[in-house]
């Protein structure tokens, strides 16, 4: 979300409106792979170019070549730390959701939260904001 007319809240508001609502009834299939740490690397233009809003909704979880998923799961791996500040000019907000899978425990996932905070931070964004227990909504 940006002060652009093209990307502001008030325009993407009606397209993610209706995203939220349909989600209930798409059938979507697990990823094998998730790089939310890319993810945020490749907004480093933008949040230089402007002052701009993140918002993303996730379960919070890396699975990629930085990071073994399970191990992150299990709370044996962490994110690998920043080089540089590429979020400086972005404000950042993660909620979580998903679903945990049957047998899993939520309350094995509290480092996942506080991981994400400390990354951003790192990654100079302007303000971060965290919320849900990732998994156990």
């Amino acid at each position: 979300v940006t002060n652009h007319r093209a990307s502001s809240a008030r325009r993407l508001a009606t397209h993610f409106d209706g995203l939220f609502r349909s989600l209930p009834t798409l059938q979507l299939t697990e990823d094998k792979t998730t790089s939310l740490v890319e993810f945020f690397q490749s907004l480093e233009g933008a949040c230089a170019s402007a002052p701009t809003q993140v918002i993303v909704f996730t379960d919070g979880i890396e699975w990629s070549a930085a990071v073994d998923g399970r191990a992150f799961v299990a709370g044996k791996a962490t994110l690998p730390e920043p080089k540089r500040p590429f979020l400086k000019g972005c404000r950042v907000e993660m909620h979580g959701v998903g679903q945990l899978r049957k047998g899993s425990r939520s309350d094995s996932l509290q480092h996942v939260a506080p991981q994400w905070r400390s990354f951003l931070e790192a990654a100079g964004a302007d303000a971060v904001k965290v919320t849900g227990a990732f998994f156990d909504f």
